[in-house]
């Protein structure tokens, strides 16, 4: 029980979430752009793949016991990814914190713990790999063609300069962000469901609240 409980913990360090995150925003800044892409998607969507199978297995029978921790972990780092994230200049450490605040919803679904809820989770994790990855390498492609540095105000113009890219970057943006009809929508959609049916009402509505943040 021990054991699984501190791998529960290592991958609460590996998907980012509060009060583990601080990692995240320096690496991601710091390393290139394709290193930052694979790191904001392969390792959170493998850790997510295992923390299914600690809570929906081995730590299923002590749900009462880690359901309220897990609670509390969640709304903090939905709440320090969104509030965080929209002090940000630079582009790579904005789409950091928008990862974190990803995290908090994915463990949502996982807090629901029913079908409607795993189903929302592997959406979710499919749906943010390909936009995350996609924002990531239209910066990078951005990058190499010296349209825009580091700060997110280079983005100011970028129909102009780059209609293509600037139509794509909106598209993964909005899904990131799940507005409807995107596929991003169809996530929070599922894990906003989850919870109604399992009646945590206040966790649907902060979740909701955040999604406007």
């Amino acid at each position: 029980f021990v054991a699984m409980v501190t791998t529960a913990v290592g991958l609460l360090f590996k998907i980012s979430a509060v009060p583990f995150h601080m990692w995240a925003p320096d690496a991601y800044e710091g390393a290139p752009t394709t290193v930052t892409a694979y790191l904001s998607v392969a390792s959170k969507a493998a850790s997510f793949a295992f923390l299914l199978r600690i809570f929906q297995g081995p730590l299923g029978p002590a749900r009462e016991a880690w359901e309220p921790l897990l609670i509390v972990v969640a709304v903090a780092t939905m709440t320090v990814g969104n509030l965080a994230a929209i002090t940000q200049s630079n582009v790579k450490r904005l789409l950091a914190y928008s990862s974190i605040s990803h995290a908090g919803y994915m463990l949502l679904g996982l807090i629901a713990g029913n079908d409607t809820g795993i189903k929302g989770v592997a959406v979710y994790v499919l749906v943010y790999t390909f936009m995350n990855l996609g924002a990531f390498f239209v910066v990078v492609a951005l990058r190499r063609e010296n349209v825009i540095g580091e700060d997110v105000d280079d983005m100011a113009g970028l129909v102009y300069k780059s209609p293509g890219y600037a139509i794509l970057m909106l598209i993964f943006l909005l899904s990131l962000a799940g507005i409807p009809p995107t596929a991003g929508f169809l996530g929070k959609y599922y894990i906003f469901l989850s919870l109604i049916q399992t009646g945590h009402y206040v966790l649907a509505v902060i979740a909701t609240l955040y999604v406007a943040v």
